[in-house]
């Protein structure tokens, strides 16, 4: 056993020494260098020089020490020639993409300017992404922006995505000026976002039949995709070409293909037939039409009416009172302001008297509502207040305040909820917060919810 420990330990003490010799254990020389690392890097190694311009030689070579000069002449060698001074920092500046056409415009205002007239909407949607541009290069992020502009993040990037293409049909010879103006709306920027997704080459002409189609975001975005698909969907693709109402109608001839009921098949054919651009396209869609309808109607003209069969979600709306305006409604008129009437099929009814009535999705705040009514606000800063968002600054759009009328036995007013209540009998109901009520005081009613319009984000 001892011996069997001394033998490892002399191996031991011989694979160090050659080790430390240059030699590996079993005698043979190990390289100094490790051979092929600079043959992976697919050049050789670079060359230092001395102040006469002759190549350097290391110390270990018989040389001296690098000259500090020979590190420029260093990397002049990496470039494959020598730069001037003036070349060096330009060469190391950060790559910079081209701005987007049209965004590349210099805007000359300050941040809070620019937030001031993003916040009134002073100008177009387009000319006022450009400010928001400005605003993040000042260092504002899309929250801080969000809070001086009522625009949110996502609307900020819709706007920014939505100008690019807005520029790129202004800059474009073959797209049709006088279609500009359907895309300087309030509901603009989504559409454009969605055409966004299309090759240049194509966005134009989906822009123009969008305009020309009067298209809304949903359509725009099924059309953007079907445009798209219309490369990869070659099974009976014959006869629809690749303009975008030929792969719009394409699109439908496919779902028609998938439906099961005749009259849903009919539907989506009628539909394919509203866009498609093309005459083989047309007698490819009527000839699929006249097949199905056989002998009943082998070669007429199918009806223009469409059938649209409700889904129960198409039904999910409430009427809801309007019991006056706030600063102007009392107590009294809110107590009185009549119940929602019984609908029966198709959402019919007959509201009673002359009553206003505002139409509202029903939300899960509507629908545990027992005595729900609703003030309109003319002014959103008398919200914004309230609700702590703001002190001052210019007016805002209307907002509408779903309200849940108090009655007997109502619980006491939490102190972060909003509430209407009179200052004195008989006043103007105004908007307060539970903690500023007094013990005792019963407020009028509860804010459930505060409705903005879309016109609130987006002009």
């Amino acid at each position: 056993m001892a011996s069997h420990l001394g033998a490892s330990r002399a191996l031991s003490t011989t694979k160090r020494e050659l080790r430390g010799r240059g030699r590996r254990a079993d005698g043979s020389r190990r390289s100094q260098e490790r051979p092929g690392v600079l043959a992976m890097a697919g050049r050789e190694r670079p060359t230092l020089y001395t102040p006469d311009g002759k190549p350097y030689k290391a110390e270990a070579d018989g040389g001296g020490p690098p000259p500090a000069h020979s590190l420029k002449q260093f990397r002049d060698s990496l470039d494959g020639g020598k730069r001037t001074e003036e070349e060096v920092p330009q060469a190391r500046m950060n790559f910079r993409p081209p701005s987007e056409l049209g965004l590349d415009q210099a805007v000359d205002v300050d941040p809070d300017s620019a937030a001031q007239l993003i916040r009134s909407r002073a100008k177009p949607w387009f000319e006022l992404a450009k400010l928001l541009l400005a605003m993040e290069r000042s260092g504002w992020n899309s929250s801080k922006i969000a809070e001086a502009t009522d625009l949110d993040p996502r609307m900020q990037n819709t706007w920014k995505t939505a100008s690019s293409v807005y520029f790129s049909l202004q800059a474009d010879p073959a797209f049709e000026k006088e279609l500009l103006p359907y895309f300087a709306t309030e509901v603009s920027p989504e559409i454009l976002a969605e055409v966004r997704i299309l090759p240049s080459n194509q966005r134009s002409s989906a822009a123009a039949f969008v305009a020309k189609n009067s298209f809304q975001v949903m359509q725009a975005r099924e059309l953007s995709r079907a445009i798209k698909d219309w490369r990869f969907r070659l099974d009976g693709r014959t006869g629809f070409s690749n303009t975008p109402g030929d792969a719009l109608a394409f699109k439908y001839w496919r779902d028609a293909n998938e439906l099961k009921k005749k009259g849903e098949i009919l539907a989506k054919i009628e539909n394919a037939l509203k866009v498609a651009e093309t005459e083989p396209a047309v007698r490819k869609l009527r000839a699929f039409a006249n097949s199905l309808l056989e002998e009943d109607m082998p070669t007429q003209d199918l009806p223009t009416a469409s059938v649209i069969e409700l889904e129960q979600q198409d039904m999910s709306f409430a009427q809801v009172s309007m019991a006056g305006l706030l600063g102007e409604v009392s107590a009294k008129e809110v107590a009185d302001a009549p119940n929602p009437p019984s609908t029966g099929l198709f959402g019919i009814c007959r509201p009673p008297n002359d009553a206003k009535w505002a139409i509202l999705p029903r939300w899960p705040a509507l629908q545990r509502a027992v005595q729900a009514t609703c003030v309109l606000v003319q002014d959103g800063l008398i919200v914004d207040k309230a609700l702590r968002k703001a002190n001052e600054g210019k007016s805002k759009p209307p907002a509408l305040l779903l309200l849940e009328r108090f009655g007997v036995g109502q619980e006491r007013p939490v102190q972060t909820d909003l509430y209407l209540m009179e200052e004195a009998a008989g006043s103007p109901l105004q908007l307060v917060l539970g903690s500023a009520i007094k013990d005792g005081a019963k407020p009028c009613a509860k804010v459930l919810a505060v409705v903005k319009s879309p016109s609130s984000r987006v002009v």
